[in-house]
């Protein structure tokens, strides 16, 4: 690439960037977006990235070698000589409306893949640099698809999908206490959707290594274990109660009463009014 560096701005506050300088440190840091680093010819570089218990694993990879890393993880880049490389920051926002879902990734994307060698991504990033290198100007439209066409790979390749979770019987069979407190924290908060940076605010922990931590313990994740706690009270409510079900809706934090039915019938394999009529 013999033009300068250059970043261009996308919508929801992503971005791709063309880097071509000389060696330079990336020093430990964490981003609210999926950071892709594709580093092409000649490009060498050591990455380090936070463990559990706050020390570093590292590696050391050139050319194709691809980092995907997701949200809130802290890690540090030191290039060794040139750093030739395309650079993506995707917003959870950019993500959600590329897949055409309400996909949740900072719940969903925990692992990070360090050094792969991803053809389609790297293919990707190629013609990129190609159309860089011969317009005077980008074209924002083939941007914008190119990057949605990547989202929907890395969702295909690797993000995590978990089975339905199934709730604890007792909180105390919990070996964390951190977790314990915020499962606690969910079951007892029903009126509303919790956001991971509350919960994890609430237990002191970084959110990334809380979502690690309850998909090792729990097989889920915190927003799956929360909706679970909701759609389980909606059942009591459902059987026990005269409310109707957009007043239920209402009472459990759903945007809608269609919203509501939908993940009630995705869950449990039936709608809320059919639910309530077999079990009176």
């Amino acid at each position: 690439m013999n033009k300068p560096s250059t970043k261009f701005e996308l919508q929801y506050k992503s971005s791709v960037s063309f880097i071509n300088e000389n060696a330079y440190h990336m020093k430990p840091h964490a981003h609210e977006a999926l950071q892709i680093l594709v580093p092409l010819d000649h490009a060498h570089y050591e990455i380090f990235w936070a463990l559990e218990d706050k020390t570093y694993e590292s590696k050391t990879l050139g050319p194709g070698d691809i980092c995907i890393i997701p949200p809130f993880l802290e890690h540090e880049v030191k290039w060794i000589n040139k750093s030739h490389m395309v650079n993506f920051y995707l917003s959870a926002e950019f993500i959600q409306k590329a897949l055409g879902e309400n996909t949740d990734l900072q719940d969903r994307l925990i692992n990070q893949e360090i050094g792969i060698n991803d053809r389609f991504i790297l293919s990707i990033c190629k013609r990129l640099e190609s159309m860089i290198q011969n317009t005077c100007s980008p074209n924002q439209l083939l941007l914008e698809s190119s990057c949605i066409l990547l989202c929907n790979h890395i969702y295909d390749q690797y993000i995590l999908h978990s089975q339905n979770p199934t709730l604890v019987n007792s909180l105390d069979q919990l070996p964390c206490d951190k977790i314990r407190v915020a499962a606690l924290l969910m079951s007892n908060t029903l009126d509303r959707h919790l956001s991971i940076e509350e919960i994890a605010a609430e237990v002191e922990m970084s959110q990334y290594h809380l979502i690690r931590m309850f998909k090792d313990m729990m097989g889920t994740t915190p927003a799956k274990l929360h909706m679970l706690y909701r759609l389980e009270e909606s059942k009591n409510l459902l059987v026990n109660t005269e409310k109707s079900i957009a007043d239920i809706s209402y009472d459990l934090g759903f945007s809608s009463q269609a919203h509501f039915s939908k993940v009630f019938n995705q869950h449990y394999g039936e709608t809320p009014k059919k639910f309530r009529m077999s079990n009176r």
